[in-house]
């Protein structure tokens, strides 16, 4: 699978490109646990993400982590809670960027 993915990184790519506009935009990933948040795969395709997006460089002009919810399973909102029922550890961080 990881010989899959390094050949076609569009696929198994940890990142996305949200709010994009035609000189920056948002990207968010995924990450579990808080010291991952610089060293994850997901950072490291976002960064791609950016330098493909912005050839001539970018800034980043804001970033933090992204508040999530998933009312259709957490109704009473006793802790947030995955599909399959178990607790979601899973949490995004969004980089907002400017193209130079």
């Amino acid at each position: 699978m990881l010989a899959v993915c390094s050949f076609t990184m569009a696929g198994c790519t940890n990142a996305r490109i949200v709010n994009e506009t035609p000189t920056g935009g948002t990207v968010l990933y995924s990450y579990v646990e808080e010291q991952d948040v610089l060293t994850s795969p997901g950072r490291k395709d976002a960064l791609l993400l950016l330098d493909e997006k912005c050839p001539s460089g970018y800034r980043i002009t804001r970033e933090g982590e992204v508040a999530q919810i998933d009312k259709a399973v957490d109704k009473a909102w006793m802790g947030q809670v995955s599909r399959d029922g178990q607790p979601n550890r899973e949490k995004r961080w969004a980089i907002q960027f400017a193209c130079k």
